[in-house]
């Protein structure tokens, strides 16, 4: 279920060791700006982008409070939020990095780096997961996230990208929660895919994006 409620606070009503996998995009302080496109929606402003390591340390304390022994978290970050990032998550460990590989459209410096990463972290002491095997296969995704015009979302993830990962990560019947869903690509992706969810989203103005895109799935995909 899509829920407009604080994505903290959700996670603290939950049982402990209950989850299978967190899936989630935190809002990490981004700006908005036009995208190769020249599209944009200045007029958007991410909430929490302020204090965003205090949203991820207190997301990832709850998190190794729910996730059941051998769940996943996988955050979705920018390149350049990655030390900052792991230097601020104590309560669960750091496994790998999975990588999203584009020229992100989002970007208009030259120097910045074509690879998006998310950082897989489970309990202290799990179990590498069964499906994914770590060196088997490339784990790169290749799609671009975008926002422009037609996503209203600044910064909205590929449902193709996300709905891969979710597949490689993660099997129907599994319980999976977003607390930081934006337009919930995730939720979207995760009923195609029949794995249960809960995604939260705390802004009024950004929350009917994602009951619109429930609506109708694919909506913000330009291209294809």
């Amino acid at each position: 279920m899509y829920r407009l409620i604080d994505g903290i606070e959700f996670m603290r009503s939950l049982p402990a060791k209950s989850v299978d996998g967190i899936f989630t995009d935190p809002p990490w302080g981004a700006r908005v700006s036009k995208n190769s496109t020249g599209h944009g929606r200045p007029d958007i402003k991410i909430r929490g982008q302020s204090n965003w390591l205090d949203l991820l340390r207190s997301m990832t304390e709850e998190g190794a409070r729910v996730l059941k022994p051998e769940g996943r978290c996988l955050i979705w970050l920018g390149m350049r939020h990655v030390g900052p990032a792991i230097r601020s998550i104590d309560a669960l460990e750091y496994k790998w990095m999975v990588l999203v590989r584009y020229i992100p459209s989002r970007y208009l410096a030259g120097l910045q780096s074509k690879f998006d990463p998310i950082l897989y972290y489970s309990l202290f002491g799990a179990a590498w997961p069964k499906k994914i095997r770590r060196y088997n296969r490339p784990h790169e995704y290749v799609k671009a996230s975008h926002g422009g015009k037609d996503s209203f979302h600044p910064f909205a993830r590929p449902m193709k990208t996300v709905a891969a990962i979710l597949y490689d990560w993660f099997s129907p019947g599994e319980y999976v929660i977003d607390p930081f869903a934006g337009s919930d690509t995730t939720g979207v992706a995760c009923r195609e895919l029949k794995i249960n969810w809960d995604s939260c989203e705390s802004d009024p103005k950004m929350y009917p994006t994602g009951i619109e895109r429930h609506k109708q799935g694919h909506l913000f995909e330009r291209n294809g």
